[in-house]
């Protein structure tokens, strides 16, 4: 029984250690608008930025309900997923940090990316329109106060693809 007691706190240390710590790391790629592929020294990740959503760049089932609840074609969508992926792209830089919180149901770290200035890509996304604020996570509030602002000012896809979406409350 002892041992299992210093196992558990072994593993809940470790776990508690990492949940909330910047990682440094160099960007090697980016997949889309809020998945992307980092190098922390010693291996390749994926890394799905937590607390957001972009448009999709492949034509999926996800894809076609998104393009069918705004109103538009999937064509469209996947457009905007391209240049949510080509924003992310051009801002990233080369290295930075992650704050990493578990992993999905995909098997991707989750995470608030941090470019070398510091600034979290997450929240610039948001605040530039570019993705939809998610919930369920540590920043939910503050991120949907970030989406309100792009939206009452019609900031990216505001402007375009999400002008008549109504937020759902899920």
């Amino acid at each position: 029984m002892r041992f299992f007691s210093i196992a558990a706190s072994i593993v809940f240390a470790f776990s508690v250690a990492i949940a909330g710590d910047r990682i440094p790391v160099s960007f090697m790629r980016v997949i889309d608008g809020d998945t992307i592929v980092v190098f922390d020294g010693s291996m390749e990740e994926k890394v799905r930025l937590i607390g957001i959503d972009c448009p999709e760049v492949q034509n999926n089932a996800k894809a076609r309900k998104d393009a069918d609840a705004l109103g538009i074609s999937v064509n469209e969508l996947n457009r905007e997923g391209y240049y949510a992926t080509n924003f992310l792209r051009s801002r990233l830089g080369v290295n930075g940090t992650i704050e990493p919180y578990g992993r999905d149901n995909f098997g991707r770290v989750l995470a608030y990316v941090y470019m070398v200035n510091g600034r979290c890509i997450n929240e610039i996304l948001v605040l530039n329109g570019i993705a939809l604020a998610k919930y369920k996570h540590d920043r939910e509030f503050q991120y949907r106060e970030l989406e309100l602002t792009a939206r009452s000012k019609r900031i990216g896809f505001w402007g375009t693809i999400w002008r008549n979406k109504e937020r759902d409350e899920k």
